[in-house]
């Protein structure tokens, strides 16, 4: 039988899994999440003990970043000195301390804004790009997407898991994103049969002043019809913002709107196309959770943390002229991110004091990663 040329052996030399996951260790070293988490205070938990907030809430982002969502795929990472230096940890706590800290965490509103101010002054920090949909003249105007997301929990017995209107069982949290990039500004979990409009205007008001602070742009609000409510109409009109509301039709006939538009609407087509009329038309429009749920709600929180972290790389990575993949497109799956950046294997180096991650230059990725990694350094 003719030997195959590749044999397996085993060797002492540190080879990484997720070597990039360094990267976002640096992006959370530009915060003062850990300050401010650690001056939390939980009556259950001593000032000096062993497991502090903030290696609870990082090793949580690691875990995240890298795909991971189960509580118990901490233990994993224990005894890995590379994954408490790639994020900064002092102590990786165990599975049920880092679950049951969590629940205390929860029940902290605080802890939900810490999360989200350290997030946007991370953005604005970075100068992320955030690229507008539509200009006229000096004016841009920034896309604020508004929307519900139903996560699939069939087969699930979890608080809050309701029948979705996609048909399955499951939460229905609200996202909203600013940019073509997609940054999230605001994201709250729901139950599954909640109707998407229900505490829809305190949503929107957070979600506009959070994208407020990213860009000097008028901001445009697109949300689908079971948004299209006078409440969000009324909110748009007070923060100044444009928006784009799809029409609801109810027993409304798309005739009737027709005709509305070319009476008192502006036509805005070319009328070089056959059989299509566009008219522009402006009509201004006069219980009780337990602390599973509140776990959940921060875990949510987290990981719109993580999803910005890791969508600041990846506009980094990909937006490098030596990047294989370099193009026009604004923004990737994060599930690609982690696959093809963050999971990138890397060899430990020490001498004396420092630790060199080394990345092969037969991939297409390294020297994408290696030119963010030196922009970084340089401030840029």
């Amino acid at each position: 039988m003719k030997d195959f040329p590749i044999r397996f052996v085993l060797t002492d030399e540190t080879i990484i899994q997720s070597a990039v996951l360094a990267l976002v260790g640096y992006l959370l070293h530009q915060t003062k999440l850990d300050k401010r988490l650690n001056a939390l205070r939980l009556p259950t938990v001593r000032r000096d003990v062993h497991i502090s907030h903030r290696d609870v809430i990082r090793s949580m982002i690691g875990l995240l970043a890298t795909g991971k969502t189960d509580f118990d795929h901490i233990e994993a990472y224990r005894q890995d000195d590379i994954f408490s230096a790639s994020m900064g940890i002092q102590h990786v706590p165990s599975s049920p301390t880092l679950r049951q800290r969590l629940d205390q965490l929860a029940c902290l509103p605080m802890t939900e804004t810490i999360l989200w101010e350290e997030s946007m002054r991370l953005l604005m920090q970075r100068h992320a790009t955030l690229s507008s949909c539509w200009n006229k003249g000096k004016t841009t105007w920034l896309p604020l997407d508004i929307d519900g997301s139903p996560f699939d929990n069939s087969g699930t017995k979890k608080e809050g898991v309701n029948r979705t209107y996609k048909g399955f069982d499951g939460f229905t949290p609200l996202f909203a994103y600013a940019g073509k990039e997609g940054y999230l500004v605001h994201a709250e979990l729901r139950p599954g049969k909640q109707h998407v409009q229900d505490d829809m205007p305190s949503f929107l008001i957070t979600a506009i002043r959070r994208a407020r602070q990213l860009t000097a742009s008028r901001l445009l609000v697109r949300m689908d019809a079971g948004n299209d409510a006078e409440a969000n109409v009324h909110v748009c009109l007070k923060e100044d913002v444009d928006f784009v509301i799809k029409r609801n039709l109810r027993r409304e006939s798309k005739a009737l709107w027709f005709q509305i538009a070319s009476q008192k609407g502006k036509r805005v087509d070319d009328g070089q196309t056959e059989g299509v009329q566009t008219y522009e038309l402006c009509l201004p429009q006069t219980v009780a959770i337990d602390g599973n749920t509140y776990t959940k709600a921060l875990v949510l929180v987290i990981g719109s943390f993580v999803y910005n972290l890791l969508r600041l790389i990846e506009q980094d990575v990909f937006s490098d002229p030596s990047h294989p993949l370099h193009h026009k497109v604004k923004r990737h799956r994060i599930k690609t991110m982690i696959q093809t950046v963050i999971t990138m294997a890397g060899r430990l180096v020490r001498r004396s004091w420092q630790r060199w991650m080394k990345l092969t230059r037969r991939s297409g990725y390294s020297e994408s990663l290696l030119n963010m990694y030196i922009k970084w350094r340089e401030g840029g």
